[in-house]
């Protein structure tokens, strides 16, 4: 790369060359773009891609958005995590089509603002993504990057501003620029060992430059993970129908299905007599282990028809009207249990059918 380049034209130079080819970059509309930045808060690139995809088959508009269930958009967003952005981009979807569908789309950042789930990061992503606007973003990577640039660590929003436009000014494009500040920070700025023998910022990185790269983030004093245990029941009927349970009104993950809670009085709910398995998931800073009882069916008189709503189905039907990812784990300890029993019975059944050789007399 020239060295009379500019650093925003040189940094913009490597994006071009080297960015990842991501669904969402090949059509930047502003709903492609909008969707794609709510999925990617606190979710990782390669996680995010196979929902987006399925997603976008879902609800390829806003209108079809605006006009699906909630129930809906909570299946097609089952597992992703964080149900709260689901809830927000429908409901903006909805508040898009009553000021006027497509045409409307907000084109400002006050108008962004003013709709739920987005702040100053998301409405900068859009504007300068998906309308080419001079707008700043600072997410993680792009802290990160400018902490070990200029050596810095406070004022990254106006650091971003006076980039983005000087960026600007020079004629370079505010969507590859802004692209370019978080791919370098995915791909070569990373938070541990990061890539500087092929950073194009190498040079003119101050940090680099001091021999000071470890220390730039300032490091940050993160919450400690707390541990917890609950048990839910597996409650079968006769036709081999499972007990669900919805909270009434409930937003995020608690507004999907999941097996119905209950109190074990034993010292350890995983010495229960009727424990079947145990299952562990996160939810922000909490490490929750989940133990599996078979129930009796009693649970139903348990849970307040006034707070829950309770349904039978088979545990297909639940996947299909969307479970949380505690539920989806407990299927999958379920269903491995039931095929290693069915294989226990056949290679039983095997050996009770072979003939019994006949025993030779001494």
């Amino acid at each position: 790369m020239s060295k009379t380049l500019s650093d925003a034209a040189q940094l913009t130079e490597w994006y071009v060359a080297k960015h990842r080819k991501l669904p969402w970059r090949s059509k930047p509309t502003p709903y492609r773009v909008w969707v794609s930045e709510l999925m990617l808060q606190q979710t990782q690139v390669a996680t995010v891609i196979p929902y987006f995809v399925k997603f976008l088959r879902a609800f390829p508009n806003v209108e079809s958005l605006a006009r699906a269930p909630i129930e809906e958009v909570l299946q097609q967003w089952a597992g992703l995590g964080y149900y709260r952005r689901a809830r927000f981009l429908h409901e903006a979807a909805r508040r898009i089509i009553e000021r006027g569908g497509i045409r409307k789309f907000p084109s400002t950042a006050e108008a962004w603002l003013e709709l739920p789930g987005i702040g100053p990061y998301t409405a900068g992503a859009i504007l300068s993504i998906a309308y080419e606007k001079p707008e700043p973003i600072v997410d993680g990577n792009v802290e990160r990057v400018f902490s070990r640039l200029y050596c810095m660590d406070h004022g990254f929003w106006d650091r971003a501003k006076e980039r983005i436009q000087s960026a600007h000014d020079e004629g370079i494009s505010p969507r590859d620029f802004n692209q370019a500040l978080m791919e370098l920070g995915a791909l070569i700025c990373v938070p541990q060992q990061p890539r500087c023998d092929v950073c194009p910022m190498q040079a003119r990185c101050a940090a680099f430059q001091r021999g000071e790269v470890e220390h730039f983030p300032k490091r940050r004093i993160r919450a400690e993970v707390t541990h917890l245990r609950e048990t839910v029941a597996w409650c079968t009927s006769s036709s081999d129908q499972v007990l669900w349970v919805q909270k009434k009104g409930a937003q995020g993950r608690e507004g999907l299905w999941d097996l119905p809670k209950i109190a074990v009085r034993t010292r350890g709910a995983s010495q229960h007599r009727n424990a079947i398995g145990s299952v562990a998931y996160r939810v922000t800073r909490y490490r929750i282990e989940r133990t599996l009882v078979l129930g009796s069916g009693l649970e139903k008189k348990m849970i307040s028809k006034k707070t829950h709503i309770q349904k039978w189905m088979s545990p297909e039907e639940a996947q299909h009207a969307g479970v949380n990812a505690a539920a989806k784990k407990c299927i999958r300890k379920i269903g491995a249990g039931f095929q290693k029993k069915k294989a226990d019975e056949a290679r039983a059944r095997l050996f009770q059918d072979l003939p019994k050789l006949p025993t030779r007399g001494r």
